[in-house]
């Protein structure tokens, strides 16, 4: 099995144009066992690195023959599909689940039971490797205080709304001024924060894909 970096749990914020879909398209490419999961958009389909499978069969038949090895498969899953493609990520282990556009499929009071345990139970999975969740939405409020209570890492670009900066404050505790430069990020720069570690403006210049 190919070499997986330790599990990380990584929420990625960002407005339109602010340059979240580009760091995402980064960090694809640096891995070499991924599931992605896609949104729905006709203009969007050669947007992230890997093999794109527009039937659901086709991409369980390749992830059939290639879990144990390298893959990094791309989908978008109907609403009642997005169970088995967690499911896969589960059974593959030592991988990472990148999920697009992730308000379409988790929303609070309504997280499938497969992705549920993904977040809690994940590093377990993949002899202790464990499953690596990325999930990126256009703001923080869109995804489960379960979720993002259980953040290795957040990627942050530009963001207005007054109840997500607040968030962030509340999130970056003794590093709550960082919150104060969320809403003047230029496009293609970003705050970093680690759990234990803080938090670090960055560009997009500085992650390699």
């Amino acid at each position: 099995m190919a070499q997986h970096n330790a599990r990380e749990v990584i929420c990625v914020f960002g407005q339109s144009g602010s340059g979240k879909t580009r760091w995402l398209q980064r960090f694809v490419k640096s891995q070499t066992r991924a599931i992605i999961i896609e949104g729905d958009f006709p203009d969007e389909t050669d947007q992230f690195a890997g093999i794109r499978f527009d039937d659901y069969w086709e991409f369980h038949d390749y992830m059939k023959a290639n879990y144990a090895g390298l893959f990094r498969a791309r989908y978008s899953p109907r609403p009642e599909e997005f169970e088995l493609m967690c499911t896969w990520a589960k059974e593959a282990g030592a991988c990472a689940l990148i999920i697009d556009e992730a308000d379409r499929f988790i929303r609070q009071g309504d997280i499938d039971p497969v992705f549920s345990e993904l977040v809690f139970r994940g590093r377990h999975f993949g002899d202790g490797a464990g499953v690596s969740l990325v999930l990126a939405v256009s703001d923080p409020m869109k995804l489960p205080i379960d979720v993002r209570r259980l953040a290795t890492r957040m990627i942050i670009f530009n963001n207005t709304e007054p109840v997500d900066v607040k968030w962030l404050a509340e999130m970056f505790a003794r590093d709550r001024e960082w919150s104060e430069r969320v809403p003047l990020l230029q496009p293609g720069t970003f705050i970093e924060w680690r759990k234990a570690e803080g938090c670090a403006e960055k560009t997009l210049a500085q992650v390699s894909a």
